[in-house]
């Protein structure tokens, strides 16, 4: 299986977050799947290759041209692509499943997108939210009122998960 794991470029304050990054990537080698993700050494992308890397995971890096200088070392293998939106694309053709973990708002974007082309036949699989110390709760709270007003349908929550910890992943991957 491929996991596609979307997270944040910069390094969080809260040390806690990198662990949580350590604990996905155990999982994915645990299980004997392979990792998918920006390619990046920098933030917490460069600590999710290193400890998949340590975990025995095959990891693809999808990175665009102008950031191909700073590609992570621990790519088994690299696709350099020629625009951000590209490398959204190409992370979602190859996933079987996605992991959000904390990050800003291209995380944010990369959830919004990956949900919506679910829901229009484009993507497969579920995206999976690690909500850590209750990152992603006011999220949930927005998903919730989208639904209440009627602006998406409910059935959108059969696609999406919120675990509050990276240790809870284990059953869906």
């Amino acid at each position: 299986m491929n996991v596609a794991v979307f997270l944040g470029a910069q390094k969080p304050k809260n040390e806690k977050y990198v662990e949580q990054v350590i604990k996905v990537a155990e999982t994915i080698g645990k299980k004997g799947h392979n990792l998918v993700f920006g390619g990046s050494s920098s933030g917490t992308m460069s600590v999710l290759a290193k400890a998949a890397k340590e975990n025995g995971v095959h990891i693809t890096g999808i990175i665009p041209t102008f950031f191909k200088d700073i590609a992570d070392g621990n790519n088994d293998e690299i696709e350099v692509v020629p625009t951000m939106g590209i490398r959204k694309e190409r992370m979602a053709e190859l996933a079987d499943i996605f992991i959000i973990l904390p990050g800003g708002l291209g995380t944010l974007e990369e959830a919004a997108d990956v949900i919506s082309w679910k829901r229009m036949g484009i993507t497969k699989g579920k995206t999976i939210f690690v909500s850590y110390e209750g990152f992603y709760d006011p999220l949930l709270t927005i998903i919730d009122k989208m639904i209440e007003e009627e602006y998406i349908l409910d059935t959108v929550k059969k696609d999406i998960i919120f675990v509050k910890d990276a240790s809870e992943l284990d059953p869906y991957l």
